[in-house]
């Protein structure tokens, strides 16, 4: 009765455990509202509304002079009747948001145009972010061979570019999971 009585306090631990681990990588605070994909004299337009938002730990953290490094991926996806469809073509953006403690502003670096940008308030800069979510990327005649693509992309805050302590501490806490997930737009060529 004991051995069972030890086994029902491990697999009780271990459940709790994953349990606590377990966060949805898909949070509230990031979200794509609105995405829309064409091809335009040779070239792939991608447009995107993002709602953005800092929960109070990660606000917190910016305050104290961490970059937040914040990812918007697109995917060209060509539509297959397997389990997975298969990647063509992706393209990321990085952004960096950064609080400048001596002139109490929000930084905002831009990749596109190496555009840097201040702001008075965080808000102010994920919202400026939010509208500049508009990309002409490369097109190739031989993207026409495809039956069916579509577009598909994410916003996400990448945590792999924090210092070592909030590393670990990101895995765990959903105030770092910030995630639109993936949203996709069938594409007509």
């Amino acid at each position: 009765m004991r051995i069972l009585k030890n086994n029902h306090r491990k697999l009780l631990w271990f459940t709790a455990t994953v349990l606590c681990l377990y966060v949805p990588l898909v949070s509230a605070d990031f979200s794509l509202t609105r995405v829309e994909a064409f091809s335009d004299d040779g070239l792939l337009q991608v447009d995107a509304d993002a709602q953005l938002s800092l929960p109070a730990e990660t606000q917190k953290a910016l305050d104290s002079g961490v970059d937040l490094r914040i990812q918007f991926l697109i995917e060209l996806v060509k539509e297959r009747n397997w389990i997975w469809d298969n990647a063509i073509n992706n393209w990321e953006m990085l952004f960096t948001l950064h609080y400048h403690q001596l002139s109490g502003q929000y930084i905002l670096a831009t990749p596109v145009s190496d555009n840097i940008k201040t702001f008075n308030t965080a808000q102010q800069a994920l919202d400026a972010l939010s509208d500049q979510l508009s990309f002409n990327l490369g097109y190739e005649k031989s993207f026409e061979i495809y039956s069916r693509l579509y577009i598909r992309t994410r916003i996400k805050l990448d945590t792999k570019y924090l210092p070592a302590p909030l590393k670990l501490f990101s895995l765990v806490s959903s105030d770092w999971k910030l995630d639109s997930g993936w949203k996709e737009w069938v594409l007509e060529l």
